[in-house]
């Protein structure tokens, strides 16, 4: 009888070892770092070198090349390089497509809204992330290539780099963001543009900041993203005197009545002229966090917002 019981405590203190071992595995589990960006939102955005890239390998046709001039997903091609070039049978490339010089769109005194023509300063070259391509046969001077994954199509003369896995960072601890907070003094920025040529950006888009290396930005680190008063870029609406004597009856002098919603207590150039928007505080708008890092630029992908957009033009200030 004592055998048996004693083998009943054993049995019992077994499962409550193993018992234990599992909820601390799943704790574990629990603890592991939130991944800041998945698939596509990790390289398929583009980014801006400082210099001109030289690509030596590109796609150079296709079996179907008669049928369609562009390749997605499945679709085979040929390279121009093969196993004489030290190519491999399993090699993984990146499609890239260089686009030429960026200049910034804000920087430029003479232009109220955003061109991405020869207005501001030199950025770098842009080149944009097209899709990713395997070596499935290899020839002496060429190689047959099948798509991969397409961020977009690809086609005949995009160019082609081997492919390195980006490092990461992990996303921080949840902490509140004052939407008034007043300025650290480090380093600023702003929002050159976005993947997809967007202009209303909210989580998880992916961006182009005009820092980088040179002002001592790295990959994971966090950027408040802020709004000047009054700065908004999209689109304002007209509030003086001018506007109110259209929409108000009255005379000249007097225009609208004094139980008027619309009638203005003070012209609002005489406050703005007394009372500047730089004498306000500026408005926090969201948070992102840099992924890539070049000389002049960098790659970041927005984390959270304030309740409302983020617009290409932000300012943008390093936590």
């Amino acid at each position: 009888m004592r055998k048996l019981k004693n083998a009943m405590l054993f049995f019992t203190l077994a499962i409550a070892v193993l018992t234990t071992g599992s909820m601390v595995s799943a704790q574990e589990g629990e603890r592991k770092p939130i991944p800041i960006a998945n698939g596509d939102r990790v390289y398929c955005a583009g980014f801006i070198s400082d210099t001109k890239i030289s690509y030596e390998m590109r796609i150079i046709g296709s079996p179907k090349e008669a049928e369609s001039a562009i390749l997605v997903n499945g679709m085979r091609a040929f390279m121009n390089k093969g196993s004489a070039d030290g190519i491999q049978v399993g090699d993984s490339y990146q499609i890239i497509r260089p686009r030429g010089p960026f200049y910034h769109p804000f920087k430029n005194a003479k232009l109220s809204f955003p061109s991405f023509n020869k207005r501001g300063e030199l950025l770098g070259y842009f080149t944009e992330e097209v899709g990713f391509a395997k070596v499935v046969a290899l020839q002496d001077k060429t190689a047959t290539l099948e798509i991969t994954e397409s961020c977009r199509e690809a086609r005949l003369g995009d160019a082609l780099i081997k492919y390195e896995k980006p490092q990461l960072p992990e996303l921080k601890a949840y902490a509140p963001i004052d939407p008034l907070a007043p300025a650290n003094g480090k380093a600023k920025g702003q929002i050159v543009g976005a993947r997809g040529i967007r202009e209303f950006l909210t989580i998880s888009d992916v961006v182009i900041l005009d820092v980088g290396q040179k002002a001592g930005v790295k990959i994971g680190d966090y950027f408040t993203v802020f709004r000047e008063n009054g700065s908004e870029p999209i689109k304002k609406f007209r509030d003086d005197e001018v506007a109110f004597r259209k929409v108000e009856s009255g005379s000249d002098r007097y225009r609208g009545s004094d139980f008027s919603i619309e009638h203005p207590s003070i012209q609002k150039e005489k406050i703005r002229k007394k009372h500047p928007n730089k004498t306000l505080p500026r408005t926090v708008v969201g948070e992102l966090v840099v992924t890539r890092v070049e000389g002049n630029t960098a790659v970041a992908i927005v984390t959270r917002n304030l309740g409302g957009e983020i617009f290409i033009g932000d300012n943008i200030e390093l936590q």
